[in-house]
């Protein structure tokens, strides 16, 4: 797996990867180091989203954005679920679900 999509991966499983491994302390380590390594392009997404700024269940542009840093890095990405447009699902991999998560953002004007 190339290292950018391992660190999308951290980024959008952090959470739950660190729960899920609290038990693990390399596992934890290595999620840390791969979103440090990270932190100018997360930063570089956040600003970004703050730009769009867009309003609840009107967020045209920042869903398109995210859904398509998932594409280019492999991702399978579902558009307009649960009859939402803005909402999406993204999956990668083959086989049985090994983590799941759900992931809201606001931005406050």
């Amino acid at each position: 797996m190339i290292l950018h999509t391992r660190i999308i991966i951290a980024i959008l499983a952090l959470s739950q990867t660190l729960t899920l491994a609290a038990d693990n302390d390399a596992l934890k380590r290595e999620v840390i180091a791969i979103a440090d390594k990270m932190a100018g392009e997360i930063d570089a997404m956040s600003i970004r989203l703050w730009d769009l700024s867009e309003t609840a269940l009107k967020e045209q542009q920042s869903s398109a954005y995210l859904a398509d840093i998932l594409e280019r890095n492999g991702f399978k990405v579902e558009r307009g679920v649960a009859g939402m447009p803005t909402a999406f699902t993204a999956s990668y991999g083959k086989g049985k679900l090994k983590s799941a998560g759900k992931t809201e953002y606001f931005a406050i004007i």
